[in-house]
């Protein structure tokens, strides 16, 4: 795919200043509250008075309501996604090309479990995030494709060795995802740390990223595998190890707990307990981790925007840009849906992730 076919170090500062214009097109935190309030037309013509109006106006003829919302917010994230590679260099350029694979990783899932669940590929598209390396007709591609291994192949996001021709063998046999959906995780967090560590100057701030948010992954997993009773075998498999602050050995000890009580209080002193205590309550009231998860997306971009402040002439910057634009995808994705469904406004308060 490319990612590793240049080398340099890039212009940071004069990277980071144009990416500080673009993140301050962003929508504000301030402004969720006033969206949460809005009908989905109300929301479709304030996104056409902000950086979305070109891809509003464009696709207005095409598209109505929630469609034409989603489509705007993927084909302006791709446009900006791009725009980050044209004015970055080097290693700089490198580092974007191979974060965005997540998009790749996470349209390939999609469509994988699509075709198990027996979806028609119109449903599936509309589940699709074309910004990553893999543009729209690349994924209607895959769409047309039936079998695991004529899809895991096309896609060309991993190599196929003999791990992932066992984990393409074991979903066409038992139609189980895990296996390739952990090989996919674990292959793109493998390929962001190999970068990294080609970085000299810059490859540590890249590390502290990638080990805190494999802490996040980690957290989801074996909350919902610990609350599922698995065996510790088959939670320890999901695993990525390791993170930054959740060792292998921490991490194959909270393996091991025989409730989720036991799992919190084995995060204490590491400061994923004093995140998570609120939301414990939900676990215990309704046995829902929907406010697990979003406790932990909140806290995964306070930790971004702290590193964008004290790091101001790194890559933290550009990370940041790109973390915070995958939430704000994210965050409107989830209110016009919440109001096509009608929930009320405090799910949907409770959900943004600000």
């Amino acid at each position: 795919m490319g990612i590793y076919s240049k080398t340099g170090l890039g212009t940071y500062p004069y990277m980071n200043a144009r990416v500080r214009v673009m993140k301050g097109a962003m929508i504000g935190k301030d402004e969720y509250s006033r969206l949460i309030k809005m009908s989905p037309a109300e929301i479709t013509k304030f996104m056409g008075e902000t950086a979305y109006k070109k891809e509003i106006d464009e696709l207005a003829m095409k598209y109505r309501g929630v469609d034409l919302i989603e489509a705007a917010l993927y084909l302006n994230a791709s446009r900006s996604f791009n725009k980050l590679i044209r004015i970055s260099t080097g290693r700089a350029e490198m580092l974007i090309q191979a974060y965005l694979v997540r998009y790749d990783v996470y349209n390939l899932k999609t469509i994988l479990r699509g075709k198990i669940a027996g979806m028609d590929n119109g449903e599936i598209r509309k589940l699709l995030i074309p910004a990553g390396m893999l543009d729209m007709a690349a994924l209607d591609m895959l769409l047309k494709k039936e079998t695991c291994s004529e899809i895991m192949i096309a896609s060309k996001v991993v190599k196929i060795d003999k791990d992932v021709s066992a984990a393409i063998e074991e979903c066409e046999k038992g139609k189980c995802l895990c296996s390739i959906e952990n090989m996919l995780d674990k292959n793109y967090y493998n390929m962001l740390m190999e970068l990294s560590l080609t970085m000299p100057k810059q490859g540590r701030y890249v590390r502290q990223f990638i080990k805190t948010e494999i802490d996040f992954l980690n957290l989801k997993v074996l909350f919902r595998l610990v609350r599922e009773k698995l065996p510790k075998k088959d939670i320890v498999d999901k695993l990525v190890f390791s993170g930054e602050k959740l060792s292998r050995k921490k991490l194959l000890m909270l393996a091991d707990s025989k409730d989720c009580e036991e799992l919190y209080s084995g995060l204490s002193g590491t400061g994923y307990d004093t995140v998570l205590e609120k939301s414990m309550n939900d676990l215990r009231d309704k046995n829902e981790l929907g406010a697990f998860e979003i406790a932990l997306e909140k806290h995964w971009l306070r930790q971004v925007e702290l590193m964008l402040h004290q790091h101001p002439l790194s890559v933290g910057p550009i990370l940041g840009y790109m973390v915070g634009k995958d939430i704000e995808i994210r965050n409107l994705r989830m209110l016009v849906r919440a109001k096509v469904t009608g929930l009320d406004e405090k799910f949907m308060s409770d959900s943004v992730v600000v």
